[in-house]
């Protein structure tokens, strides 16, 4: 049995829109700067808010969703996020109390708080408000439930002062009178107009390179305006949660799993590269845009979504690294890809409209540029393949950014639902050692498929 001890905070607000996202950019900067450990987790399918995140804390950012794990699922993954971390920095997705299900909290940042022992920081938007902020913030304490709010942050302070009183010492004031600590903090807008990836799942154009000016400012504004100090006691707060029917048992190192990531190749549930690390897998990056050919000694290649319709020309151009997927792939390589990483490896792919430029050729097909709402997924895998045998059940998300079109017939692996949707047919297998699908899974919802996944690159690589 194990024991989720880090310390650990969630930046929940009153709503969406009041600076979560760039308020965690700041702090977690900053505790890096100050030489912790900071591992960082998104609630919610927030992939591109978590590649930010990574590139932050140096560490792959895991996404708690109810759609995707249980709630034990939820738990446990916390507790891998945590492994070797000073503090784990949590951002939620919604308004704390706020759920997909009206007058309830399933799938809420309140829920997960409760589920996890986690306390929460408030952040409200303080851009026009004065000692009402201390009723906003009083009420929101009055509803917790089985988790604690233990502090909160106003964003968007315009004016420090107001006829020549501070507005801490008035904020300070209004909260005492309360009940409640002071803020941790009193931030400011930002005055570099950058745009904030989006929380939904966009594979049209890179949307998580944020100029370095902004991390700077940002950074700046939480240095001098945020109490890191308190911060981080909050966290160590955090009550200890008994975890009984999880044995945290790391395997030794024995495959080579190469991972595209690149300013093209970057969208994925970074839980899955995690869990592939947990089960013996070593992780090697490569670019398909800069590099020439795969790394060496590697036993299985692992795409990953991204925006090849913005970096298609150059990802022609690199003729060299496809000829390299083509013959790992002829001589039983395992590869696994998805989203629009499945794209990048079929005949050809759609740049612009009616304009398509080569790709590496291991889908013998067109990938066609599509359009439609987000969805969540559920596949059963109906032959045996790199994930293992049939029966496997994997949840996944897809953008329905791809329609592809065969040119040879291929084995379909994967029986995918959703809602109340006929099932279609899906997850392509154009070698023995390969499986191709244009929605995102996540491995957390099934380990085992990350388990299966490096016992087939150990074969390959032994």
């Amino acid at each position: 049995m194990e024991t989720l001890q880090t310390p650990r905070i969630l930046l929940s607000g009153v709503s969406r829109g009041v600076g979560k996202f760039i308020l965690c950019v700041g702090i977690v900067h900053e505790l890096r700067r100050l030489g912790y450990g900071v591992s960082c987790g998104v609630l919610g399918a927030n992939l591109l808010q978590a590649v930010v995140l990574r590139r932050l804390t140096g560490r792959y950012v895991r996404c708690f969703d109810h759609t995707f794990l249980s709630r034990a699922q939820n738990a446990y993954s916390l507790f891998h996020a945590g492994v070797g971390a000073d503090i784990i920095v949590l951002l939620g997705q919604n308004g704390l109390y706020d759920s997909c299900l009206v007058g309830g909290q399933s799938g809420s940042d309140a829920e997960f708080a409760a589920l996890t022992g986690t306390p929460v920081v408030l952040t409200v938007d303080g851009s026009k408000m004065g000692s009402s902020l201390a009723a906003v913030v009083k009420g929101f304490e009055s509803l917790t439930q089985q988790f604690t709010l233990a502090g909160s942050i106003a964003t968007k302070v315009f004016e420090r002062h107001v006829c020549g009183v501070d507005k801490s010492e008035v904020f300070a004031q209004a909260f005492a009178k309360a009940g409640l600590d002071a803020p941790l903090g009193l931030v400011g807008p930002t005055s570099y107009d950058t745009e904030i990836p989006p929380v939904i799942l966009d594979e049209s154009r890179n949307r998580t390179i944020l100029p370095r000016q902004f991390f700077i400012e940002i950074a700046e504004l939480v240095r001098e305006h945020v109490d890191l100090e308190r911060f981080m006691a909050l966290a160590s707060g955090a009550p200890r949660v008994e975890l009984p029917d999880l044995n945290y048992e790391p395997s030794s190192r024995r495959a080579r799993i190469a991972v595209a990531e690149d300013s093209c190749f970057h969208v994925c549930f970074q839980d899955n590269l995690d869990l592939l690390k947990y089960y013996g897998a070593e992780i090697v990056s490569f670019s398909p845009l800069a590099d020439e050919e795969l790394p060496s000694g590697i036993g299985a290649v692992y795409l990953p979504s991204g925006v090849i319709r913005e970096y298609g020309y150059e990802l022609a151009r690199n003729e060299p690294l496809r000829s390299s997927l083509r013959s790992f792939a002829g001589r039983g390589g395992c590869i696994y890809s998805e989203g629009s990483g499945s794209a990048y490896l079929c005949s050809s792919f759609e740049v612009a409209e009616g304009e398509f430029v080569d790709g590496v050729g291991v889908l013998s097909g067109a990938a066609y540029a599509n359009g439609g709402e987000l969805t969540n997924n559920e596949g059963v895998t109906v032959e045996d393949s790199i994930l293992g045998e049939p029966g496997i059940i994997l949840k996944s998300l897809s953008s329905h950014s791809w329609r592809f079109v065969e040119e040879d017939s291929l084995s379909h692996i994967l029986r995918l639902t959703c809602g109340d949707a006929a099932p279609v047919r899906e997850g392509y297998s154009p070698t023995a050692q390969s499986f191709c699908t244009f929605s995102l899974a996540h491995f957390g919802s099934n380990p085992v498929v990350a388990a299966y996944l490096v016992d087939a690159a150990t074969v390959i690589g032994g």
